[in-house]
């Protein structure tokens, strides 16, 4: 029997609440790592034995069988509407997979519950079938990174969120493992065609699938977690199987695996992993979302992209804690974390789109790469891990007639203060309190928030 966490307990709470007051359409937001399928399991199982019919919908047959093994540990009977898998009506609780339950749903029950595993997918065809099929039953979202890449919102399907605790809470309770990050030789970008606000494909296997830049991976994991077992995030198909023939060249064991190779070598695969037969799995597009692997110490990101989701996606499947981990080891070949940020930065997650689909705002980046062991630590960082002490770039000054201009001090704060009275919203503020590099720019933004509220109550009051 598995018992939940405090955190845990708090957000079914919350949704418990919002039903109450007949909102039916819930988010739950918690990080990678942060037990989203036991809370599911929980949550189904109360409602199982009130007699109702609950469907938890995922999209890859990996995490069928992964939910199926945490449903069992938390001893919730269930069936199964998947391809190849019984389906036994008897049951309350079904774990199903998206595209069979699209096919079937002319031949199964209606449901109470639907859970959505990774709901920011809600949007595909095969899921927004099934969600407006049942528009009288209680829809719950679960996601570690509800962001579309098209900017799209998902207030659409969604009427609230219930945010849990924050990746850097969770790694400093212990729930979550702590990190460290490297972006060697990271490959650019520049210029790269982009497809549904995404890199092409074509463009990042072609600048990707080197063997240079690959024997720089193996140099690099080598270096930093020899004997480490790693998953690799790659380009292509291609891609990935040049880079399991190179690893495995090497003397360190790696297979491929993608979307088409057949159920039970991707079983295999996975079940060798497991056993430690082999180091790493190769992987296109299939481990992004869900696995989970606490065994797993490394991941070797050699995909570049612009999806905040997927990189944090990718990145959290190493965040796990176990024995004998005292930190995981992100290899950034890919240049993603200069480019999206950290794990533990602070994300204020809503239901709103977001300005990135619409005319794709610049998200800016407080972190920067030793250039001595090129781990990638915040900006504010002066003295890295390995000793190299960061020297402040001299900054510009202007100059007129031979004398230094004095900075006008009262000007300005008065700018910053004008900064501050047009970012009238939370999000706003927010915002600017990234772009001025605060530590925690979303508290900061609560608080003036909350400063203002008061104001505006004691002028009422008046």
């Amino acid at each position: 029997m598995i018992e939940s966490r405090p955190f845990q307990n708090e957000m079914l709470d919350a949704a418990r609440a919002k039903l109450k007051q007949a909102v039916r359409k819930i988010l739950l937001q918690s990080p990678t790592g942060s037990g989203k399928t036991i809370l599911s399991a929980i949550m189904l199982g109360n409602a199982a034995r009130k007699g109702l019919t609950c469907w938890f919908v995922v999209h890859r047959k990996e995490l069928i069988r992964q939910s199926s093994s945490r449903f069992k540990q938390a001893e919730i009977p269930h069936s199964f509407i998947a391809a190849g898998m019984d389906y036994d009506k008897r049951h309350k609780v079904f774990i199903c997979g998206v595209m069979t339950l699209a096919r079937r749903l002319d031949k199964v029950g209606v449901p109470d519950i639907i859970v959505w595993d990774e709901s920011r997918h809600i949007a595909a065809k095969s899921y927004d079938s099934i969600f407006n099929a049942y528009p009288d039953a209680i829809h719950i979202g679960l996601d570690a990174t509800p962001e579309r890449l098209d900017g799209q919102g998902m207030d659409k399907y969604f009427d609230c969120i219930i945010k849990g605790p924050s990746v850097a809470w969770l790694i400093e309770q212990g729930y979550l493992s702590k990190y460290k990050i490297y972006a060697p030789n990271p490959v650019s970008m520049e210029g790269a065609k982009t497809v549904m606000g995404d890199y092409a494909k074509s463009e990042t296997q072609k600048r990707m699938d080197k063997r240079s830049i690959t024997g720089d991976a193996i140099g690099h994991y080598n270096k930093l977690c020899r004997g480490a077992q790693f998953i690799a995030f790659c380009s292509g198909v291609e891609h990935s199987m040049h880079v399991a023939e190179q690893f495995t060249a090497n003397g360190i064991p790696c297979l491929h695996v993608d979307g088409e190779t057949p159920d039970d070598e991707r079983a295999e695969a996975m079940r060798k992993f497991e056993a430690r037969e082999v180091l790493g799995l190769s992987n296109v597009e299939l481990f992004g979302e869900g696995v989970d692997v606490p065994s797993l110490q490394a991941v070797i990101l050699l995909r570049p992209t612009q999806s905040r989701s997927l990189h944090l996606q990718q990145i959290g499947r190493a965040l796990r804690p176990a024995a004998n981990k005292p930190y995981a080891v992100i290899l950034d070949h890919a240049g993603n974390s200069l480019r999206l940020g950290l794990p533990d930065d602070e994300v204020d997650w809503t239901l709103e789109g977001s300005p990135r689909g619409k005319g794709k705002a610049k998200q800016e980046v407080m972190v920067k790469s030793c250039p001595e062991c090129f781990a990638v630590v915040r900006n504010t960082v002066i003295t890295c891990q390995c000793g190299h002490r960061f020297v402040p770039k001299e900054r510009k000054v202007n100059v007129k007639e031979g004398e230094l201009q004095e900075v006008d001090v009262e000007a300005l704060r008065r700018n910053r203060l004008n900064e501050q009275r047009e970012a009238a919203s939370l999000e706003a503020l927010t915002d600017l309190g990234i772009r001025r590099g605060y530590k925690n720019p979303s508290a900061w933004a609560w608080n003036l928030t909350k400063a203002r509220d008061m104001k505006r109550a004691k002028r009422t009051a008046r």
